[in-house]
């Protein structure tokens, strides 16, 4: 059974895997096992991804179930952990703060 969705309008980060470079999105939807997104060009994003929500700083594994248009639901693939503050760099990638 789907866990229930809230209805949320939050700015993220998907972070590729192989290196720290990021793209921005909106979390329209979330519950404990994924999430809709909002995202622009989608042919840079790969099936599987960390998603930065830095409202709580923390990050978590997820891959890709659907997409449609400039929108895409996620499955979590790992537990939420909290990450010490990003920040960004030139180029579009982050670091610890």
């Amino acid at each position: 059974m789907r866990a229930p969705r809230q209805r949320v309008l939050k700015t993220a980060k998907i972070v590729m895997l192989n290196d720290w470079r990021f793209y921005d999105c909106t979390i329209r939807d979330i519950s404990a096992g994924g999430a809709k997104l909002i995202c622009g060009e989608q042919s840079y994003i790969p099936n599987e991804f960390r998603l930065y929500t830095p409202w709580d700083h923390s990050i978590r594994s997820a891959r890709v179930v659907w997409r449609k248009g400039n929108q895409m639901g996620i499955a979590f693939t790992s537990e939420k952990t909290e990450t010490p503050r990003m920040k960004m760099l030139d180029g579009d990638k982050l670091s610890m703060a």
